[in-house]
């Protein structure tokens, strides 16, 4: 079943997130996730949040996305996140899909 990484992430070091954005594609896909959606200027529709830089990863399972977040690759990329930006994540599970 997917899982799915949500962060809403308000970078404040520029040179960072240019450094971040080199690699993050690539160990991402080496390990099997995919970017659904990646958007600066969120839309708020209903309720009070304070959104910055919205980003919806997709993985095949919460097995794989946590081999991700804990992988040897991620770590450097998670540290100048964690230096260059103020960050909100979240992980859910997805739903199986429905059977006609």
């Amino acid at each position: 079943m997917s899982a799915y990484f949500v962060a809403d992430v308000d970078w404040h070091d520029e040179a960072r997130h240019e450094k971040y954005l080199e690699t993050f594609s690539a160990v991402l896909k080496k390990h099997g996730g995919r970017t659904l959606a990646a958007d600066h200027n969120p839309r708020i529709v209903e309720g009070q949040w304070k959104l910055h830089t919205l980003v919806i990863l997709e993985f095949r399972d919460m097995e794989t996305l946590n081999k991700w977040y804990g992988s040897p690759e991620y770590a450097p990329l998670q540290l100048l996140r964690e230096e260059g930006a103020v960050t909100n994540v979240v992980t859910l599970q997805g739903i199986p899909a429905p059977t006609d």
